[in-house]
């Protein structure tokens, strides 16, 4: 660096960065889009092409489903060296899951007189839930 300066800095200076604009408002979260998964892949021979095609029609609803998305229509093509998946409609965030759990366990947890006290809170927080939830009647 003394060089440099003791040089004049022959080669130049390099301005600080400017700091970057702020980000444009995108679209919300929750807001359903369109979602494309494009797999490439080595040259497939034409029976695990179908073999492939197959199984992803099957799997990616039963995914989507299993994760709570809702979707619309779901298109599965390929070709020996790509496999595209297409969602129409795609949800931005899981759909709310209502859950009916037996007390059963929470109230053993409070009776008796041993550990089980302690360990009643944890249930409800297990389930993102406060004990005024679970105590309280429907």
């Amino acid at each position: 660096m003394a060089r440099r300066e003791e040089l004049g800095h022959p080669l130049g200076l390099v301005p600080p960065l400017a700091p970057p604009p702020p980000a444009a408002p995108g679209p919300s979260d929750a807001a359903p889009r369109a979602f494309v998964l494009e797999i490439g892949c080595e040259e497939l021979p034409p029976d695990d092409v179908a073999s492939a095609l197959e199984q992803l029609r099957e799997r990616v609803p039963a995914l989507l489903a299993r994760l709570r998305l809702a979707h619309g229509a779901a298109v599965v093509e390929g070709t020996p060296r790509r496999l595209v998946v297409m969602v129409e409609g795609l949800a931005g965030r899981t759909t709310a899951e209502e859950l009916k759990a037996r007390a059963l366990f929470l109230f053993v947890g409070l009776g008796g007189g041993g550990g089980g006290a302690a360990a009643a809170p944890q249930l409800p927080a297990a389930r993102s839930l406060s004990l005024a939830h679970v105590l309280t009647p429907p």
